[in-house]
């Protein structure tokens, strides 16, 4: 009866010897389990981010003639009157910033058009603190000048792209006048 205990005894501690052993094995395969769904969440996350971001595009017109007239030389333009597009209104109408809602590539573009005056207009185009690019025009004993400029930048969520202008620009109701950005794709 000794014998056949011990003999038993044997066998169960082999039985939980294996059971042990597969629940480890169990625990490895849930813990990789677990990654990979974590994995997958954040790819899903990322995925609608990068989709919803798609969708925040920016594109800007200006102001009417009479208002951009009243223009300060060197006061950032404050484009409001004819605004087309504003998705996640990460362009503030009444500071005239735009501020990054995500890192990523974005496109920027002005353009100001002069008419009936002999003043310069030179618009700077600023990142943060920094000129990016400039563009501007002297009106020559014509009725009219234009310029523009556009440039390709990599953003971080909260950089600021702003237009200011030294002279005036003039702008009616065909919007010769702009100031357009959008994100080509996030990073």
């Amino acid at each position: 009866m000794v014998v056949e205990q011990k003999v038993e005894l044997r066998h169960l501690a082999s039985r939980v010897t294996a059971a042990e052993s597969l629940v480890d094995a169990l625990e490895k395969e849930n813990t990789a389990m677990e990654a990979r769904m974590t994995a997958a969440e954040s790819l899903a996350e990322e995925l609608q981010m990068e989709n919803d971001l798609k969708l925040q595009s920016l594109h800007l017109l200006s102001r009417s003639s009479a208002e951009l007239e009243k223009q300060q030389e060197g006061q950032e333009m404050d484009i409001q009157e004819l605004q087309n597009t504003n998705i996640g209104n990460h362009y503030k109408l009444d500071t005239g910033y735009f501020t990054a809602p995500a890192r990523g590539v974005y496109y920027f573009r002005f353009t100001g058009h002069l008419a009936h005056s002999d003043i310069s207009m030179i618009m700077k185009m600023f990142m943060n603190e920094d000129l990016i690019v400039t563009s501007g025009d002297h009106n020559y004993g014509s009725n009219y000048a234009d310029a523009s400029n556009g440039v390709v930048l990599q953003l971080e969520v909260g950089d600021v792209v702003s237009v200011q202008l030294r002279g005036k620009v003039w702008d009616d109701h065909y919007h010769r006048t702009t100031f357009s950005g959008f994100l080509l794709f996030p990073l």
